[in-house]
């Protein structure tokens, strides 16, 4: 899924890059390492949000709207959320 602010795409791909490496390589191998070595990328990442929805003017309960219709097309198509 894309990002909610089209000029945060890069900044979601960056962190989930990150956060995909942290899971697979430390978590599920019980390795040492916390999830803050993705932390100043989900700072940007949430800035950057934070900036689409003000200029976006979408109201935060609209939010839970856009995620309930993704989750909704994942499933039709077969895929997860």
């Amino acid at each position: 899924m894309d990002s909610l602010g089209k000029d945060c795409i890069e900044l979601k791909k960056e962190y989930e890059k990150c956060f995909n490496y942290w899971y697979s390589e430390r978590f599920l191998k019980n390795k040492e390492g916390d999830l803050s070595i993705c932390e100043p990328l989900f700072q940007e990442y949430q800035k950057c949000l934070k900036v689409a929805i003000k200029k976006n003017n979408i109201p935060l309960w609209e939010l839970d709207k856009v995620q309930n219709e993704n989750i909704k097309k994942s499933h039709e198509s077969g895929t997860s959320a």
